[in-house]
């Protein structure tokens, strides 16, 4: 018996190891290939009645101690953890394909062109750098004139803005919403009665965002005009300040000729447009 039940337990874990070097080969993650094998021995186990019961789940808990150890040694350990799960394989470097990469990967040119767009990559000549990891997703830096332009680009500070949070779900007040909000219900009530809603039970959902605003969707979903965003207005005229200030300092430090013409020129255009609204964006 227990010789039988350590020949059991043996060739449960030969098979573990085969089904390991199987899916590394076909560039599968072991994980995957393991819950497959043990989704297959459990309905062995309901369709083959020839063999004892016991042997099943010996198998079966062979396979998931064997599972369990294999992923703490990957935690670990670095070489088994490279071992089971790869390494990151870059299939673009400097806007190049490396197409000896692509054949290590097992990936054809479709599959990279898919797995790019994915990442909202249409065109190879906006891809700096592509990565593809070892869980099968790609990572993409595209190149500089390609990347989309944020603040920091523009070299414009912006004020940080915390997260929204929920003070209205199906017609229920979110008391801790509307604590972490900063906001009593009291207002709540006035705000939402601003925007069409009788009382709490026609808001279906509402929701204050990083600057105290709200913003409310009815059960009816009639369609109400915005609410006007009065805290915008100094932070906007903020950002036109600083950038004005930021193009007179580009004309001050550059020497081409043509840009520190642009720049002054950018410089006086955003006067203009401060003067013409500062009236407006300082209520």
């Amino acid at each position: 018996m227990w010789a039988h039940s350590m020949a059991t337990v043996a060739r449960a874990l030969l098979a573990f190891g085969g089904l390991i070097l199987a899916a590394k080969a076909i560039g599968q993650p072991w994980t995957v290939v393991t819950g497959v094998a043990v989704a297959s021995l459990a309905a062995g186990l309901a369709v083959f009645h020839a063999i004892p019961i016991g042997d099943f789940l010996l198998a079966m808990a062979a396979w998931a101690g064997a599972a369990v150890a294999v992923q703490k040694l990957s935690v670990r350990l670095l070489s088994v953890r490279s071992f089971l799960q790869g390494t990151a394989t870059v299939l673009v470097q400097r806007g190049k394909v490396l197409d000896n990469n692509l054949r290590t990967a097992n990936l054809t040119v479709e599959n990279m062109m898919t797995l790019l767009r994915e990442k909202n990559a249409f065109k190879l000549s906006d891809v700096e750098t592509a990565v593809l990891e070892p869980d099968g997703q790609v990572t993409v830096m595209l190149k500089t004139d390609s990347q989309p332009v944020t603040p920091t680009t523009l070299h414009l500070t912006m004020a940080s803005e915390p997260a929204p949070h929920v003070v209205v779900l199906d017609g229920q007040v979110m008391a801790d919403g509307l604590a972490d909000a900063g906001k009593e219900r009291p207002w709540l009530l006035e705000e939402i009665r601003k925007q069409g809603a009788n009382s709490l039970s026609d808001v279906f959902l509402a929701q204050v965002d990083g600057q105290g605003q709200l913003y409310v969707d009815l059960f009816n979903d009639r369609v109400n005009a915005p609410p006007t965003r009065l805290a915008n207005r100094p932070l906007l005229l903020a950002q036109l300040k600083q950038l004005e200030a930021d193009l007179e300092s580009f004309a001050l430090q550059t020497k081409d000729v043509a840009a520190k013409a642009g720049y002054a020129e950018g410089a006086r255009m955003l006067t203009s447009v401060i003067n013409r609204t500062r009236i407006y964006l300082e209520k």
